[in-house]
């Protein structure tokens, strides 16, 4: 076997363990830790089926083969730009903690519960310190394997392995020894319709909205309309109320949710592409700065990357929050606050770019 090709298979069964196969095995647990914050906090683990979608898991394999990389051509410091993003971007909903609503049977109004930030931060510490695991491995594990060292690769990874394999059958083991966690008796007031669990555990109908969310981003009305009717039969579901409305209601009803689908995805293309438009922006903008700055040290960079810590946390920290915005959120301070917060985070991400470019 040739150096090239012997360098070939050692990179891709690295991607391999490092990127894909922790996929089922940190899906499994992060179902198993959420179920058992959702039972603790008195909500119907079914809820949990109907919450959690595909886009964790594609956001998991592009993170886990973003650490890959970044170990791999000597970059880690972009380890630590990339979690402080993550931070900084879900630091406001983790400190208000996460909210489950749900239509009870038999009950007009939402029933409302709110799990804690921490124990919400900590479900996905737990996935993003797996995934770097992971991804660590596997990089390191090309390493030694093209320095001679293939004991080490096969001791470390397996190791790895199987202490993973035993958190999990821990978890599952504890989930079933506990019955009132896996299978709280929830009172009348906490049941949750089981014709609306049915339809979101359906996994065609769940893959199928997500192909329709993203491909509506840049495709034809159509698609949008699917949407729109698709939620209001979960509507339906969840409100059996609506049913006893005549075919007019239903009708008008229909066309609130066609109208109102088409205004949100609407808002949804301007957002995303305002986002991309200020991200290419500001990594253009370093990479343009790091061409004329080749001579940077090791500690400037260290330097340029802390400033970058400080302005994304600054940015995050610094929101004006709920009791300084009005209905509609178009007051000058208000408009003030969103200009000084995209500016920010602008300059921290070219801080960021320049670090590592």
């Amino acid at each position: 076997m040739s150096s090239e090709f012997r360098e070939i298979v050692l990179y891709s069964i690295g991607v391999v363990y490092a990127v894909f196969l922790p996929w089922p095995l940190i899906r499994k647990i992060q179902n198993d830790v959420w179920r058992r914050i959702l039972a603790h906090n008195r909500i119907d683990t079914r809820l949990l089926q109907a919450d959690l979608l595909a886009l964790p898991v594609i956001l998991g394999l592009l993170e886990r083969a973003l650490y890959f990389a970044s170990i791999i051509v000597e970059r880690p410091d972009f380890i630590g730009v990339w979690l402080l993003v993550k931070v900084a971007g879900g630091w406001s909903g983790w400190s208000s903690g996460r909210r489950f609503r749900w239509h009870e049977e038999g009950h007009v109004l939402l029933t409302e519960r709110t799990i804690p930030g921490a124990q919400v931060f900590n479900a996905h510490l737990i996935g993003t310190s797996l995934s770097l695991l992971f991804a660590a491995t596997g990089a390191y594990g090309i390493r030694w394997c093209v320095n001679q060292h293939q004991d080490v690769t096969l001791y470390v990874s397996t190791t790895v392995l199987f202490t993973v394999f035993l958190l999990s059958a821990f978890l599952h083991y504890v989930d079933k020894s506990a019955p009132v966690l896996a299978n709280l008796p929830l009172s009348t007031v906490d049941r949750v319709q089981s014709n609306t669990q049915a339809s979101a555990l359906d996994p065609r109908s769940r893959w199928q909205r997500i192909f329709d969310v993203v491909v509506a981003i840049v495709a034809p009305a159509r698609i949008v309309a699917r949407l729109a009717e698709a939620d209001f039969e979960v509507t339906k579901r969840r409100q059996p109320d609506l049913r006893k409305l005549s075919a007019a209601e239903q009708i008008r009803m229909r066309q609130e949710s066609v109208n109102s689908t088409h205004f949100r995805m609407t808002l949804l293309r301007r957002v995303h592409s305002k986002a991309v438009t200020l991200v290419l922006s500001a990594v253009l903008v370093g990479v343009a700065a790091a061409a004329l700055l080749p001579h940077m040290t090791l500690r400037i960079r260290s330097i340029i990357g802390l400033s970058s810590v400080l302005l994304f946390g600054w940015a995050t920290l610094a929101r004006l929050g709920w009791n300084g915005q009005s209905l509609k959120g178009d007051t000058t301070i208000e408009r003030l606050d969103d200009v000084w917060f995209r500016s920010l985070y602008w300059a921290a991400t070219v801080l960021a770019t320049l670090s590592v470019a």
